[in-house]
């Protein structure tokens, strides 16, 4: 995809470090939130025991068990957020601002890849050339 891309002149399809641990991790995510799921398990099981036992447990245990499952259940929730989205439209409209009114900051032609930040009404926020612009979402297909 990346010669293609090369070829035709389309930005965005760049191979980073970023855009490879997030190819990665959607390949990989499943095992690797179940190994996280189980280990957690097995320490509450452990924490339980002692409990039960009536056995001295430190609060620092405590505090790292607790940041432990808030770091699995931002791993499970974050990657969601990350989208791309690739302009379908030849001649599509990149504005400063969410509205048609907005003076247009360039034009594109289709098969650039965008890294979308946000959503407003019809608008899709997305990163372009290290700048914060906006294109409608009818000119765009969400990358899953």
């Amino acid at each position: 995809m990346n010669e293609i891309a090369r070829d035709q002149g389309w930005k965005g399809y760049e191979l980073d470090d970023f855009n490879l641990l997030i190819l990665l991790f959607k390949q990989y995510s499943g095992y690797l939130i179940g190994l996280f799921l189980v280990i957690g398990v097995y320490v509450f099981a452990v924490l339980l025991s002692k409990r039960v036992k009536h056995q001295y447990i430190p609060f620092r245990h405590k505090m790292i068990f607790f940041f432990y499952w808030a770091g699995v259940a931002l791993l499970v929730n974050l990657p969601g957020r990350y989208r791309q989205a690739i302009i379908r439209k030849e001649g599509s409209i990149l504005r400063s601002d969410p509205s048609a009114a907005a003076p247009p900051t360039e034009i594109v032609k289709e098969g650039h890849r965008l890294k979308v930040v946000g959503k407003s009404d019809i608008w899709y926020q997305v990163l372009w050339e290290n700048q914060l612009v906006y294109v409608k979402s009818s000119d765009v297909w969400i990358v899953r």
